[in-house]
């Protein structure tokens, strides 16, 4: 059994954490918090950005979004044609 004490939503609330080790309930708490302080910081980058290169950091993302669903589809694609292209066949080994 651990304790472990952090901090809560609200401006200057705690809470006190009580979990076992074996189960992994501290981990998965520094899990979020470090996810909280990258989230922030995530924030604080985007606020410093001017719209135009926000907008053009989205565009990015998006085109390299839509590529990568692309070749997983042709890979998709490929792997059927592959498979019926077989289908039948037997080997003996």
């Amino acid at each position: 059994m651990a304790i472990h004490v952090g901090r809560a939503r609200a401006d200057g609330a705690q809470y006190v954490l009580v979990g076992e080790r074996e189960h992994g309930t501290i981990a998965k708490d520094e899990v979020h918090k470090l996810r909280e302080r990258m989230t922030v910081d995530a924030v604080k980058s985007i606020d410093a950005m001017s719209q135009d290169v926000i907008t053009q950091k989205i565009t990015e993302l998006q085109f390299k979004a839509k590529r990568e669903r692309d070749i997983e589809s042709k890979g998709k694609e490929f792997k059927a044609a592959v498979r019926q292209s077989h289908e039948g066949e037997h080997q003996l080994r």
